[in-house]
């Protein structure tokens, strides 16, 4: 709290040889040794120099500045203890926390993944989008890190990722440097597991907001989440065995959708399964027409029909 107007006077009076007004407050300017009592008269007090007295507060303001940093320094060790003491028993400690920011959600992610000594596993679920190069570059060194580190590292997304160039390059890139990677034509929700001990999910209490997520910490939450993510994972297929297009010049996005089609879903149901609006199935069966020539779906899936037995 800084100094009032009423202890800067008091300080200016007793600076100028004077006694302070009577109320004016003395105690603050005892305690920053601006300050002290005059031995020679009782009641009166001597002005200390006040830049020797701010190098004092530096000082001691850096002194304590250290210690906290030193305790702080324990602080990743102490947490990482938790996994000995969660593993003997039937809960994981705190059940979670709300992050009600993406910027928070980042930030927790970036602590717990620091840590981590075992794997980590996402899934990005949904239509890819243009990143931040530079962004995309620093997710590249994160999971080079990672995997120096020895950790496992497997990313699962939506097969129409495979169409987006820049997804696919950097896909490409992770997987190079040892990434495991699949892809799904079914929906799924997004999720990340680090250590079998913190997964980071979705605002699945109000699904509205995308602003945010939750951490779980819950031993027996994480490795639910852990369980639904492999067996996603099981059913999803290789990176290395997708292929770009089928042969009529379809894009992986166009087939996905003749692929949940062809399985009794419809338009809606197939969107709400590979994450996209009702408007962009629309647009894409009208470019598949466009391109096979056909007047109707019915032509399109009669045609898809053929070419799956070929």
């Amino acid at each position: 709290m800084p100094l009032s107007p009423r202890d800067l006077d008091a300080y200016r009076a007793i600076a100028a040889g004077d006694a302070p007004h009577d109320g004016q407050p003395v105690d603050r300017l005892l305690a920053l040794g601006l300050i002290s009592a005059d031995p020679g008269e009782s009641g009166h007090y001597l002005a200390a120099e006040p830049r020797a007295a701010a190098q004092r507060l530096m000082a001691a303001a850096q002194a304590d500045l250290t210690r906290t940093v030193q305790r702080m320094a324990h602080i990743p060790a102490i947490e990482g203890l938790a996994r000995h003491f969660d593993g003997h028993r039937m809960y994981g400690g705190p059940g979670s926390e709300l992050l009600e920011s993406r910027e928070a959600m980042n930030i927790r992610i970036g602590e717990v993944s620091r840590t981590a000594t075992t794997e980590i596993l996402t899934a990005q679920p949904g239509e890819p989008a243009d990143r931040d190069p530079e962004i995309q570059r620093l997710g590249v060194d994160r999971t080079r890190r990672a995997l120096e580190r020895g950790l496992t590292v497997q990313s699962l997304y939506n097969v129409i990722a495979w169409g987006h160039d820049q997804t696919r390059n950097y896909v490409d890139v992770i997987v190079a440097a040892g990434a495991d990677v699949r892809a799904s034509e079914n929906a799924f929700p997004r999720m990340m597991i680090i250590d079998g001990t913190h997964a980071f999910v979705d605002n699945v209490i109000a699904p509205d907001d995308r602003s945010g997520g939750w951490h779980l910490i819950d031993r027996a939450a994480v490795m639910w989440v852990r369980s639904v993510y492999l067996l996603l994972w099981g059913r999803a297929t290789p990176w290395g065995d997708l292929s770009h297009a089928v042969s009529s010049g379809l894009s992986e996005r166009q087939s996905a959708i003749l692929r949940e089609l062809a399985t009794g879903a419809s338009q809606a149901q197939a969107g709400g399964r590979l994450g996209l609006a009702d408007r962009t199935i629309g647009k894409e069966l009208s470019a598949i027409k466009i391109t096979l020539g056909a007047q109707s779906l019915y032509q399109v899936m009669a045609w898809w029909g053929r070419e799956q037995h070929l």
